[in-house]
Parts: C-alpha cells; structure tokens; sequence
C-alpha cells in the first residue's frame, strides 16, 4: 500500500493542495529524499507519500491528477502502471534527474525510451536546476513548461571547535557521495594518487554498498598506488553527525558527472570549505570558479590532477577560496518550499 509520510510533516494524501509521490527508499540521505521531504516539512501545501510503482493508480487516483507530482524516480521503472497513470493522468512531474543518464548502460536505452513516452504527456516539470531544466527541455522539447526550484540548505550543526580548513598538514580532503559510479570518486582517487608526494589524508562519507564492485576498483587503485593508508571510508552517517567531517576538512572535492545540483557543494561551502568540482551540471550554479573553488574540464584527468595539486599545495589559495565561501548566503527549505508550491500552481493552472 502506498505510505505516506507522516502526519505531523505532512498533510495526508487526500487534503487540498499538492501530492508528490516518490518511491520508498532505504537511503534516506539522497539529495533527492531530502529534497522531497524538506518541501513537504515546510509547505503546509505539500503532502508527500510514498509508492512503489505498481501501486501508482491508485494514490493518484485519490487526488486531483493535475495537483499530483511524481519523482524522476518512476521514469526508470519497467512497470507498466507508470505508463498508464502518465498517458490517462498527465501529472506534473518533479525531475531530479533524467535517469538515463545515471543507469548502467546496458539499461540506458530502455530507460530512455520509457522517461521519453511518459515525459511526452505531462502536465509539467519542476527541476532543481538551470542546468536540468535546459537538458530536460532538450530532451522532450519546447512544448513542457519546465520550473526551477533550487534546493535550499539545511543547517548543520557545527561543532564549537571548528576551525579555518587552510592551515594543517596534512591537508584533509572530504568527499560525501554514495559511491556510485557517477559521483566520479575513482576519478578523484586517481587524482590524488598522482599527488601523493604531497601531504593529504582523504576522507569519504557516503554508502560503498549501492555499487560495489565500483567500490572494490577505487579501493584498488588505492591499494596499487600505495596511499590506501591515507584513505578512510566512513559510511553513511547520521546528519547531526556530518558538521563534524566538514569542520575537520580543509577541502571538498567530488568529480561528478550529471549532477543535476549538488547540495553538498553548498553544503561544503556553508563550512568553508574550498570545493573541487568539475566544470559541468549544478555545481557551476553554486561554485564560482577561482572565487570559492576550482573547476576543471570534464573527460579530462590531467586538468583535474592539477587542479587538485594547486589546492593541496597552495594554502594561500585555500584561505582566499574559504573565506569567499564563507560570504555566500543559500536560501533555506521554508524559501524553497515557498517557491516549490508556487511553481506547483502556475503548473497546474497554465496546463
């Protein structure tokens, strides 16, 4: 049966305003749950309930399809009840992605195909970025009316000794991301790899197990390199906890392809924190090149190697790059949730 969240977040499914329905997940850490539930939490608006695809028909049917929002998720399922509850219901849709882009390429095609057929009769689209909005129009074609809502950021709890991230050897680098293939850690682990006659220790915050024969080749490379010793998987954690891994680095650094934001690049620099990131998707919405960080070229691990070796041997330009970051000012979730129900309405009526 599908689940909503509960009431003391949410409305229930069947009160007035918007129903966004995502599939369950045992990752909550997602940036696209915590995207939904933020909205949800902050928008009295919002009722947010979750399905698994089969069981589609039914939840939208109890609301008004046209206040109904499905997640990119349901693009990439085979069932056929997404294509029925797309073609008789035209709901909007809330595009975290387009999920073709991350699946792995034996099922690109199929998952193309579907997101194709079922975007062809939507109401509209809200996507997190400028970025996803244009690839999004690209794909399905001028005639969906496409919104951006920009995530907002949550406050971390920080602890009371956080300190200026430019001034230790060695210099702590940090990544968070589950470590699916897209997020680009083997490319970072390559990356540092070939700076290892300089001091740095790496630490990774994010689930090994959602690919794990990934997993396995960057602790590979690692291994191969000699510097696995320096390297520290630290898992899932709980959030209250994650202020505590960004106040010990003194670097951020992810090498993701097709991200469609990337809430942790703001996150990353709310603390501080220089960022490395590549030249491509959301982070060049939230990172200002040689302001608060570096970008470097996608398909290019040369231009990412020294990218990286500048900022771990130039401390400089780590506490210019910090104290930039330190100045930027992120929207919270009650701005965004604001903004998320308003782009509902104008969805739903402009249809």
């Amino acid at each position: 049966m599908p689940v909503p969240v509960p009431a003391s977040q949410t409305a229930s499914a069947s009160a007035p305003g918007f129903l966004l329905v995502a599939p369950p997940t045992a990752n909550p850490w997602t940036g696209g749950y915590l995207y939904n539930a933020q909205c949800a939490a902050h928008a009295p608006a919002l009722s947010l309930a979750f399905a698994e695809a089969d069981e589609l028909s039914e939840i939208v049917e109890q609301a008004a399809p046209a206040r109904c929002l499905l997640d990119s998720i349901y693009l990439a399922s085979p069932s056929p009840v997404v294509d029925r509850v797309a073609a008789e219901h035209a709901p909007l849709w809330m595009l975290h992605c387009l999920p073709h882009y991350l699946v792995h390429p034996d099922e690109r095609e199929r998952v193309r195909e579907c997101s194709a057929r079922r975007l062809a009769h939507a109401r509209g689209a809200i996507t997190s970025s400028g970025f996803l909005a244009e690839r999004v129009r690209a794909f399905v074609g001028p005639g969906l009316a496409v919104e951006i809502v920009r995530p907002g950021l949550a406050p971390i709890p920080r602890p009371a000794q956080a300190g200026t991230h430019v001034a230790r050897d060695p210099v702590r680098v940090l990544s968070v991301a589950n470590l699916a293939p897209h997020k680009g850690v083997l490319e970072l682990a390559r990356a540092l790899a070939a700076a290892r006659d300089l001091a740095w220790r790496w630490d990774i915050v994010g689930d090994a197990a959602v690919a794990p024969e990934h997993t396995r080749a960057i602790e590979a490379l690692l291994g191969d390199a000699g510097v696995a010793d320096r390297v520290r998987f630290r898992g899932l954690v709980a959030r209250e906890q994650l202020g505590a891994h960004y106040a010990e680095a003194d670097l951020f650094a992810l090498l993701a392809r097709d991200e469609a934001y990337g809430m942790v690049f703001a996150e990353a620099q709310s603390f501080g924190l220089p960022v490395l990131a590549l030249r491509e998707g959301g982070p060049c919405e939230i990172v200002e090149h040689a302001g608060t960080g570096l970008l470097c070229a996608p398909d290019d691990p040369d231009d990412a190697a020294r990218a990286l070796r500048a900022l771990l041997g130039d401390q400089g330009m780590r506490s210019r790059l910090s104290e930039n970051a330190r100045q930027l000012r992120f929207p919270g979730w009650p701005e965004t949730a604001a903004a998320f129900t308003a782009a509902c309405a104008r969805l739903s009526q402009s249809a």
